[in-house]
């Protein structure tokens, strides 16, 4: 008994987490639109840096591993590149696709996540779990509203972040009571920092004092996303926190109502329901079954 009920509200935390992690990473494509004078790699060197610097603090205040143990090198650095190349693809995706096109192929991310994590971490999809993937799919459409009018190429780049979600977020699940989650961020970022300061040095240029306020924000709104999302990853099934993740849309939608002047349309308000309401049926089928 004792033990179910830890695993409850160990699943709850995650759940909370998870929901964290997806309005952090809203603030920071907030932040990102509100700076788009900064080349994409120098937005993703200083998204990168300051979670470096917090991570690597908090590693060596609390004698932690700043990249894990060497077994995991190989694991890790899998996780880091292909993490580090999804940032890259999505902040070009956003900059030259429309967004309702970039946001519901993102949303494929969610059903090959499920995939892999069944075959490769062999995690167990409850009888909701699909019904509410769907769900959440077509409230993603509904509030979207995707033409599918935007170029080829920045659609295939969002395409291909979500391929790079699938390798990235089941990898979070495998690492749980393997590697510190902190270690696990300290490695990518410090990877994407240093991938991403070589690439940024023929484009840099310097900040105004408005730019450098936005660039600040995305590194600690990423930093907090990162952490969040790996911890939530530690704590409940990488297929099922997908699901939630969805709830980004809604964090979007309300963000931008409220500093980009973007107004909310119907669609918006019911494809954001869809997307609560499939989350909600998760969380509920998911209790259910540990009652």
């Amino acid at each position: 008994m004792a033990k179910t009920y830890l695993d409850e509200s160990r699943h709850g935390l995650g759940v909370l987490l998870i929901l964290l992690s997806a309005f952090s990473f809203s603030c920071m494509s907030l932040f990102v639109a509100k700076s788009q004078g900064i080349h994409l790699f120098e937005q993703t060197f200083f998204r990168n840096l300051i979670g470096l610097l917090i991570a690597g603090c908090y590693c060596i205040k609390n004698q932690i591993p700043l990249f894990g143990e060497r077994k995991y090198q190989p694991q890790m650095f899998a996780r880091s590149l292909f993490g580090f190349l999804a940032v890259v693809t999505i902040f070009y995706s956003s900059r030259e696709a429309k967004l309702a096109d970039m946001a519901i192929v993102l949303r494929t991310g969610m059903f090959t996540i499920s995939i892999v994590s069944v075959l490769f971490l062999g995690e167990k999809l409850t009888r909701m779990h699909i019904p509410a993937m769907l769900i959440a799919f077509t409230g993603a459409w509904i509030a979207a509203n995707p033409h599918f009018d935007s170029s080829v190429l920045p659609l295939l780049a969002a395409f291909v972040s979500a391929l790079c979600d699938t390798v990235c977020y089941p990898m979070l699940s495998y690492f749980s009571g393997r590697v510190n989650p902190m270690s696990v961020v300290m490695h990518f970022c410090t990877v994407s920092t240093v991938l991403a300061g070589f690439l940024m040095i023929p484009y840099f240029t310097v900040p105004t004092a408005a730019e450098w306020f936005y660039l600040i924000m995305i590194g600690i709104s990423a930093a907090l996303g990162q952490i969040t999302m790996t911890y939530a990853y530690k704590m409940a099934a990488a297929g099922e926190l997908s699901v939630y993740n969805q709830s980004q849309i809604v964090f979007n939608a309300i963000l931008a109502f409220l500093f980009l002047h973007q107004a909310i349309s119907a669609r918006t308000v019911v494809g954001g329901f869809l997307v609560l309401f499939a989350s909600f049926l998760l969380y509920l089928s998911k209790r259910r079954k540990t009652v």
